[in-house]
Protein backbone atom coordinates (compact mmCIF):
# COMPACT_ATOMS: atom_id res chain seq x y z
CA UNK A 1 0.00 0.00 0.00
CA UNK A 2 1.40 3.69 -0.88
CA UNK A 3 -0.50 7.14 0.40
CA UNK A 4 0.21 10.05 -2.01
CA UNK A 5 -0.46 13.93 -1.47
CA UNK A 6 -0.41 16.54 -4.18
CA UNK A 7 -0.90 20.24 -4.59
CA UNK A 8 -0.24 22.24 -7.49
CA UNK A 9 -1.26 25.44 -9.73
CA UNK A 10 -2.01 26.20 -13.68
CA UNK A 11 -3.57 28.80 -15.04
CA UNK A 12 -5.62 28.69 -17.81
CA UNK A 13 -5.73 32.29 -20.44
CA UNK A 14 -8.64 30.83 -23.07
CA UNK A 15 -10.04 33.88 -24.89
CA UNK A 16 -10.51 35.04 -28.00
CA UNK A 17 -7.61 37.02 -29.19
CA UNK A 18 -7.33 40.76 -28.62
CA UNK A 19 -10.08 40.22 -26.09
CA UNK A 20 -7.97 43.37 -23.71
CA UNK A 21 -8.99 45.62 -27.03
CA UNK A 22 -12.01 47.43 -27.80
CA UNK A 23 -12.66 47.06 -31.34
CA UNK A 24 -14.69 48.42 -33.73
CA UNK A 25 -16.66 47.23 -37.71
CA UNK A 26 -15.97 49.23 -40.40
CA UNK A 27 -19.17 48.36 -42.87
CA UNK A 28 -21.92 49.84 -40.40
CA UNK A 29 -24.70 52.16 -42.07
CA UNK A 30 -26.91 54.41 -40.26
CA UNK A 31 -29.74 56.75 -41.41
CA UNK A 32 -29.38 59.91 -39.14
CA UNK A 33 -32.52 61.33 -40.77
CA UNK A 34 -34.42 58.68 -41.07
CA UNK A 35 -34.04 58.14 -45.22
CA UNK A 36 -30.80 58.87 -46.37
CA UNK A 37 -28.00 55.69 -45.50
CA UNK A 38 -24.17 57.01 -44.40
CA UNK A 39 -21.59 54.59 -43.98
CA UNK A 40 -19.29 54.42 -41.38
CA UNK A 41 -17.71 52.95 -38.64
CA UNK A 42 -19.42 51.57 -34.83
CA UNK A 43 -17.83 50.07 -32.08
CA UNK A 44 -18.34 46.22 -32.05
CA UNK A 45 -16.30 44.76 -28.80
CA UNK A 46 -15.38 45.93 -25.41
CA UNK A 47 -11.94 46.12 -24.76
CA UNK A 48 -10.38 45.04 -21.07
CA UNK A 49 -7.17 45.50 -20.84
CA UNK A 50 -6.94 44.37 -17.17
CA UNK A 51 -7.60 40.44 -17.79
CA UNK A 52 -5.66 38.03 -16.75
CA UNK A 53 -5.19 33.98 -15.93
CA UNK A 54 -7.73 32.06 -14.70
CA UNK A 55 -6.14 30.47 -11.74
CA UNK A 56 -7.00 26.87 -10.27
CA UNK A 57 -5.51 25.21 -7.47
CA UNK A 58 -5.73 21.69 -6.90
CA UNK A 59 -5.10 19.68 -3.58
CA UNK A 60 -5.70 15.71 -3.55
CA UNK A 61 -5.01 12.96 -1.82
CA UNK A 62 -5.13 9.48 -2.76
CA UNK A 63 -3.92 5.62 -1.90
CA UNK A 64 -2.94 2.43 -4.06
CA UNK A 65 -3.42 -0.46 -3.21
CA UNK A 66 -2.03 -4.17 -4.73
CA UNK A 67 -4.07 -7.73 -3.74
CA UNK A 68 -3.90 -11.31 -4.38
CA UNK A 69 0.03 -11.04 -5.22
CA UNK A 70 -0.42 -8.50 -8.07
CA UNK A 71 -4.00 -9.55 -9.59
CA UNK A 72 -5.76 -6.68 -8.68
CA UNK A 73 -4.93 -3.25 -7.94
CA UNK A 74 -6.65 -0.61 -6.63
CA UNK A 75 -6.48 3.27 -6.64
CA UNK A 76 -8.34 5.72 -4.86
CA UNK A 77 -8.17 9.32 -5.25
CA UNK A 78 -10.31 12.47 -3.66
CA UNK A 79 -9.71 16.33 -4.94
CA UNK A 80 -10.41 19.32 -3.75
CA UNK A 81 -9.96 22.21 -7.01
CA UNK A 82 -10.53 25.87 -6.26
CA UNK A 83 -10.94 28.29 -9.55
CA UNK A 84 -10.40 31.95 -8.97
CA UNK A 85 -10.49 34.69 -11.56
CA UNK A 86 -13.16 33.01 -13.74
CA UNK A 87 -13.09 34.12 -17.48
CA UNK A 88 -16.62 34.89 -17.93
CA UNK A 89 -18.89 37.00 -20.51
CA UNK A 90 -20.75 39.52 -18.43
CA UNK A 91 -23.54 41.53 -19.50
CA UNK A 92 -23.37 44.88 -20.32
CA UNK A 93 -26.53 47.25 -19.37
CA UNK A 94 -28.32 48.30 -22.36
CA UNK A 95 -27.80 51.90 -20.87
CA UNK A 96 -24.22 51.78 -21.47
CA UNK A 97 -24.28 49.86 -24.77
CA UNK A 98 -25.42 46.30 -24.09
CA UNK A 99 -24.00 43.19 -25.13
CA UNK A 100 -21.13 41.08 -22.93
CA UNK A 101 -17.48 42.05 -22.18
CA UNK A 102 -15.25 39.10 -20.87
CA UNK A 103 -13.92 39.79 -16.99
CA UNK A 104 -12.04 37.99 -14.13
CA UNK A 105 -14.64 38.19 -11.83
CA UNK A 106 -15.94 35.13 -9.57
CA UNK A 107 -14.68 31.46 -7.89
CA UNK A 108 -15.86 27.58 -8.44
CA UNK A 109 -15.13 24.96 -6.22
CA UNK A 110 -15.39 21.29 -7.36
CA UNK A 111 -14.97 18.03 -5.36
CA UNK A 112 -14.78 14.91 -6.04
CA UNK A 113 -13.06 11.75 -6.29
CA UNK A 114 -11.68 8.31 -8.55
CA UNK A 115 -11.31 5.01 -7.86
CA UNK A 116 -9.38 2.67 -10.67
CA UNK A 117 -9.46 -1.01 -10.25
CA UNK A 118 -7.37 -3.32 -12.47
CA UNK A 119 -7.56 -6.85 -12.24
CA UNK A 120 -6.02 -10.36 -13.95
CA UNK A 121 -8.98 -12.48 -13.86
CA UNK A 122 -7.76 -15.24 -15.73
CA UNK A 123 -4.30 -16.03 -16.29
CA UNK A 124 -3.17 -19.32 -17.78
CA UNK A 125 -1.17 -20.71 -20.97
CA UNK A 126 -4.39 -20.19 -23.73
CA UNK A 127 -6.92 -17.30 -22.10
CA UNK A 128 -6.05 -13.97 -20.15
CA UNK A 129 -9.37 -11.79 -19.05
CA UNK A 130 -7.70 -8.35 -17.33
CA UNK A 131 -10.14 -5.92 -16.46
CA UNK A 132 -10.47 -1.90 -15.62
CA UNK A 133 -13.07 -0.32 -13.98
CA UNK A 134 -12.72 3.55 -12.88
CA UNK A 135 -15.61 5.57 -11.60
CA UNK A 136 -15.28 9.51 -10.75
CA UNK A 137 -18.01 11.21 -8.50
CA UNK A 138 -18.10 15.13 -9.01
CA UNK A 139 -19.33 17.86 -7.51
CA UNK A 140 -19.29 21.72 -8.03
CA UNK A 141 -20.59 24.95 -6.77
CA UNK A 142 -20.06 28.61 -7.68
CA UNK A 143 -18.52 30.24 -4.60
CA UNK A 144 -18.69 33.79 -5.96
CA UNK A 145 -19.93 36.06 -9.01
CA UNK A 146 -17.22 39.57 -7.87
CA UNK A 147 -20.39 40.79 -6.44
CA UNK A 148 -23.61 40.07 -8.45
CA UNK A 149 -25.39 36.92 -7.46
CA UNK A 150 -26.33 35.02 -11.37
CA UNK A 151 -24.93 35.99 -14.89
CA UNK A 152 -27.56 35.19 -17.69
CA UNK A 153 -26.40 33.25 -20.22
CA UNK A 154 -27.31 33.65 -23.85
CA UNK A 155 -27.36 31.41 -27.02
CA UNK A 156 -27.65 31.33 -30.69
CA UNK A 157 -30.42 28.58 -31.53
CA UNK A 158 -31.40 26.18 -34.02
CA UNK A 159 -34.02 28.84 -35.64
CA UNK A 160 -31.16 32.08 -35.33
CA UNK A 161 -32.76 33.44 -32.51
CA UNK A 162 -30.88 34.45 -28.96
CA UNK A 163 -32.21 32.05 -26.12
CA UNK A 164 -31.45 32.89 -22.61
CA UNK A 165 -31.63 29.56 -21.38
CA UNK A 166 -28.66 29.07 -18.64
CA UNK A 167 -27.70 31.37 -16.05
CA UNK A 168 -24.48 30.80 -13.51
CA UNK A 169 -25.97 31.55 -10.03
CA UNK A 170 -23.66 32.17 -6.23
CA UNK A 171 -24.38 28.77 -4.50
CA UNK A 172 -25.26 26.58 -7.07
CA UNK A 173 -23.74 24.15 -9.36
CA UNK A 174 -22.32 24.98 -12.73
CA UNK A 175 -24.92 24.70 -15.59
CA UNK A 176 -28.02 25.27 -14.67
CA UNK A 177 -30.73 25.46 -16.98
CA UNK A 178 -33.53 28.76 -16.43
CA UNK A 179 -37.22 28.63 -17.74
CA UNK A 180 -40.61 28.15 -16.07
CA UNK A 181 -42.25 24.75 -15.46
CA UNK A 182 -44.55 22.89 -17.62
CA UNK A 183 -48.36 21.70 -16.76
CA UNK A 184 -49.60 20.35 -19.64
CA UNK A 185 -52.54 22.27 -21.22
CA UNK A 186 -54.63 24.34 -20.38
CA UNK A 187 -58.76 22.41 -21.04
CA UNK A 188 -62.15 23.71 -21.74
CA UNK A 189 -63.51 22.70 -18.40
CA UNK A 190 -60.20 24.75 -16.49
CA UNK A 191 -61.36 28.35 -14.94
CA UNK A 192 -58.42 30.07 -16.68
CA UNK A 193 -56.89 33.45 -14.89
CA UNK A 194 -57.86 36.65 -16.47
CA UNK A 195 -54.98 39.31 -16.71
CA UNK A 196 -55.42 42.43 -14.49
CA UNK A 197 -54.41 45.19 -16.58
CA UNK A 198 -56.82 44.19 -19.83
CA UNK A 199 -59.21 41.96 -18.27
CA UNK A 200 -58.92 39.30 -20.96
CA UNK A 201 -58.08 35.73 -20.30
CA UNK A 202 -54.34 34.63 -20.20
CA UNK A 203 -54.80 31.96 -22.47
CA UNK A 204 -57.40 29.68 -24.54
CA UNK A 205 -58.23 26.13 -24.30
CA UNK A 206 -55.66 24.17 -26.03
CA UNK A 207 -52.46 26.50 -24.86
CA UNK A 208 -49.51 25.75 -23.24
CA UNK A 209 -50.03 25.69 -19.27
CA UNK A 210 -47.60 26.93 -16.99
CA UNK A 211 -46.79 27.38 -13.16
CA UNK A 212 -47.79 30.51 -12.71
CA UNK A 213 -47.63 33.19 -9.30
CA UNK A 214 -50.43 34.64 -7.15
CA UNK A 215 -50.52 37.74 -9.96
CA UNK A 216 -50.48 34.82 -12.65
CA UNK A 217 -47.28 35.90 -13.99
CA UNK A 218 -45.10 33.08 -15.17
CA UNK A 219 -42.39 31.44 -12.51
CA UNK A 220 -39.14 31.12 -13.88
CA UNK A 221 -36.42 29.37 -11.77
CA UNK A 222 -33.99 26.65 -12.54
CA UNK A 223 -34.93 23.31 -13.91
CA UNK A 224 -32.45 21.20 -14.93
CA UNK A 225 -28.18 21.19 -15.15
CA UNK A 226 -26.03 19.83 -17.74
CA UNK A 227 -23.39 18.87 -16.31
CA UNK A 228 -22.49 15.44 -15.26
CA UNK A 229 -21.55 14.21 -11.70
CA UNK A 230 -21.00 10.96 -12.37
CA UNK A 231 -18.47 8.75 -15.05
CA UNK A 232 -17.81 5.42 -15.20
CA UNK A 233 -16.10 3.07 -17.63
CA UNK A 234 -15.67 -0.70 -18.19
CA UNK A 235 -12.64 -2.24 -20.07
CA UNK A 236 -12.03 -5.50 -20.84
CA UNK A 237 -9.38 -7.35 -22.69
CA UNK A 238 -9.39 -11.30 -23.58
CA UNK A 239 -7.09 -12.96 -25.47
CA UNK A 240 -7.11 -16.92 -26.99
CA UNK A 241 -4.23 -18.20 -27.96
CA UNK A 242 -3.73 -15.83 -31.12
CA UNK A 243 -6.78 -14.04 -31.14
CA UNK A 244 -7.99 -10.88 -28.89
CA UNK A 245 -11.19 -9.35 -28.19
CA UNK A 246 -11.08 -5.56 -26.52
CA UNK A 247 -14.72 -4.25 -25.15
CA UNK A 248 -14.99 -1.07 -23.70
CA UNK A 249 -18.37 0.37 -21.92
CA UNK A 250 -19.12 3.44 -20.67
CA UNK A 251 -21.62 5.67 -18.79
CA UNK A 252 -22.44 9.22 -17.55
CA UNK A 253 -25.37 10.07 -15.41
CA UNK A 254 -26.69 12.59 -12.76
CA UNK A 255 -27.22 15.75 -15.97
CA UNK A 256 -30.37 16.95 -17.83
CA UNK A 257 -30.24 17.83 -21.46
CA UNK A 258 -32.52 21.03 -22.60
CA UNK A 259 -33.75 19.45 -25.76
CA UNK A 260 -33.99 23.14 -27.92
CA UNK A 261 -34.24 21.05 -31.13
CA UNK A 262 -37.18 19.52 -29.72
CA UNK A 263 -38.54 23.00 -28.87
CA UNK A 264 -38.07 24.87 -32.05
CA UNK A 265 -39.95 21.71 -33.72
CA UNK A 266 -42.89 21.63 -31.68
CA UNK A 267 -42.98 25.13 -30.61
CA UNK A 268 -43.34 27.08 -33.89
CA UNK A 269 -46.31 25.22 -35.95
CA UNK A 270 -48.30 28.57 -35.49
CA UNK A 271 -45.51 30.75 -37.19
CA UNK A 272 -43.54 28.36 -39.41
CA UNK A 273 -46.45 25.05 -40.16
CA UNK A 274 -43.43 22.99 -39.41
CA UNK A 275 -45.15 19.12 -38.40
CA UNK A 276 -42.00 17.24 -37.52
CA UNK A 277 -42.57 15.71 -34.63
CA UNK A 278 -44.51 12.62 -33.89
CA UNK A 279 -46.22 13.23 -30.67
CA UNK A 280 -47.96 16.32 -32.53
CA UNK A 281 -50.33 13.85 -34.40
CA UNK A 282 -51.97 13.54 -30.51
CA UNK A 283 -52.18 17.20 -29.81
CA UNK A 284 -54.90 19.48 -28.45
CA UNK A 285 -57.90 19.73 -29.94
CA UNK A 286 -61.29 20.70 -28.91
CA UNK A 287 -62.35 17.03 -29.24
CA UNK A 288 -58.86 15.67 -27.78
CA UNK A 289 -58.04 17.49 -25.16
CA UNK A 290 -54.35 16.28 -24.73
CA UNK A 291 -51.13 17.73 -22.87
CA UNK A 292 -49.44 18.45 -26.08
CA UNK A 293 -50.44 21.99 -26.92
CA UNK A 294 -52.36 22.82 -29.97
CA UNK A 295 -50.63 24.29 -33.38
CA UNK A 296 -49.04 27.78 -31.93
CA UNK A 297 -46.19 29.66 -30.65
CA UNK A 298 -44.47 27.66 -27.39
CA UNK A 299 -41.27 28.23 -27.52
CA UNK A 300 -40.51 29.54 -23.96
CA UNK A 301 -37.70 27.50 -22.49
CA UNK A 302 -39.77 25.48 -19.73
CA UNK A 303 -39.46 21.79 -18.46
CA UNK A 304 -41.38 20.64 -21.35
CA UNK A 305 -38.18 20.12 -23.14
CA UNK A 306 -35.51 19.28 -20.73
CA UNK A 307 -34.92 15.60 -20.32
CA UNK A 308 -32.61 13.13 -18.73
CA UNK A 309 -29.50 12.28 -20.08
CA UNK A 310 -28.04 9.71 -18.28
CA UNK A 311 -26.71 6.44 -20.73
CA UNK A 312 -24.56 3.93 -21.25
CA UNK A 313 -22.32 3.66 -24.42
CA UNK A 314 -20.66 0.68 -26.18
CA UNK A 315 -17.58 2.92 -26.85
CA UNK A 316 -15.83 0.39 -28.58
CA UNK A 317 -15.32 -3.50 -29.79
CA UNK A 318 -12.44 -4.97 -31.84
CA UNK A 319 -11.35 -8.09 -32.45
CA UNK A 320 -7.76 -9.61 -34.01
CA UNK A 321 -6.03 -12.13 -34.66
CA UNK A 322 -2.36 -12.44 -34.78
CA UNK A 323 -0.26 -14.77 -37.17
CA UNK A 324 3.19 -15.33 -35.65
CA UNK A 325 6.57 -16.07 -37.60
CA UNK A 326 4.68 -15.34 -41.20
CA UNK A 327 7.85 -15.08 -43.07
CA UNK A 328 11.83 -14.59 -41.89
CA UNK A 329 11.62 -10.82 -42.11
CA UNK A 330 7.96 -10.51 -40.44
CA UNK A 331 7.21 -11.08 -36.65
CA UNK A 332 4.11 -11.14 -37.36
CA UNK A 333 0.93 -9.82 -38.88
CA UNK A 334 -2.47 -8.83 -37.16
CA UNK A 335 -5.46 -8.52 -38.74
CA UNK A 336 -8.07 -6.86 -36.87
CA UNK A 337 -11.78 -5.24 -37.27
CA UNK A 338 -13.26 -2.57 -34.69
CA UNK A 339 -16.02 -0.61 -34.30
CA UNK A 340 -17.13 2.68 -32.01
CA UNK A 341 -20.26 4.06 -30.38
CA UNK A 342 -21.52 0.90 -31.61
CA UNK A 343 -24.60 0.90 -29.26
CA UNK A 344 -25.94 4.02 -27.19
CA UNK A 345 -28.19 3.18 -23.92
CA UNK A 346 -30.72 6.15 -22.54
CA UNK A 347 -33.63 7.81 -22.40
CA UNK A 348 -33.23 10.43 -24.40
CA UNK A 349 -35.29 11.57 -27.46
CA UNK A 350 -32.29 13.54 -29.37
CA UNK A 351 -29.72 11.99 -31.35
CA UNK A 352 -26.80 12.01 -28.42
CA UNK A 353 -26.90 13.08 -24.70
CA UNK A 354 -23.76 13.04 -24.76
CA UNK A 355 -23.15 15.62 -28.14
CA UNK A 356 -25.42 18.57 -27.29
CA UNK A 357 -23.97 22.05 -27.16
CA UNK A 358 -22.33 23.95 -29.64
CA UNK A 359 -20.39 27.78 -29.50
CA UNK A 360 -22.72 31.00 -28.98
CA UNK A 361 -22.52 32.77 -32.06
CA UNK A 362 -19.71 35.90 -31.94
CA UNK A 363 -21.51 38.42 -30.59
CA UNK A 364 -23.66 36.23 -28.08
CA UNK A 365 -21.19 36.01 -25.26
CA UNK A 366 -23.42 33.28 -23.29
CA UNK A 367 -20.34 31.48 -21.71
CA UNK A 368 -20.73 28.46 -23.55
CA UNK A 369 -18.10 25.94 -21.86
CA UNK A 370 -20.37 26.99 -18.70
CA UNK A 371 -23.64 25.33 -20.53
CA UNK A 372 -23.16 22.07 -21.17
CA UNK A 373 -26.29 20.00 -21.89
CA UNK A 374 -28.15 22.70 -24.07
CA UNK A 375 -28.78 20.71 -27.86
CA UNK A 376 -29.02 23.37 -30.29
CA UNK A 377 -28.12 21.06 -33.08
CA UNK A 378 -24.77 19.97 -32.18
CA UNK A 379 -23.45 16.89 -34.34
CA UNK A 380 -23.63 13.58 -32.55
CA UNK A 381 -21.22 11.26 -31.99
CA UNK A 382 -20.69 9.12 -35.21
CA UNK A 383 -20.59 5.44 -35.20
CA UNK A 384 -17.49 4.25 -36.85
CA UNK A 385 -16.24 0.78 -38.65
CA UNK A 386 -12.57 -0.01 -39.29
CA UNK A 387 -10.41 -2.99 -40.53
CA UNK A 388 -6.56 -2.89 -40.51
CA UNK A 389 -3.26 -4.64 -40.75
CA UNK A 390 -0.57 -4.54 -38.00
CA UNK A 391 2.73 -5.71 -39.43
CA UNK A 392 5.86 -5.98 -36.98
CA UNK A 393 9.40 -6.59 -38.07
Amino acid sequence: MSLRAGWGQVGNENVAPYTTFPTITINSTYAFDGANVVPGSAPDGYGNPDLTWETTTQTNVGVDLGLFNGGANISLDYYNKTTEDLLLDVPVPDTNGGGFITQNIGEIENKGFDISITSTIINNDNFNWNSTLTFSHVKNKIVDLGGVDEIQGSFESVDGKQRYWNRIQVGEPIGQFWGTTFLGTWKSTDNIPVDASSGNPIAVPGDAKYLLDEDNNLVFGNIGNGTPDTFWGFNNTLTYRSWDLNILFQGVSGFDVLNAVQGIIVGNTGNQRSFLAADQVNQWTSTNETDIPAGGLNEIGSTRYVEKGDFIRLSNLSLGYTFDNVVDSIDYLKLYASGQNLLLITDYSGYDPEHTSKPASADAGGNVDTAAGINVGAYPNPRTFSIGVKIGF
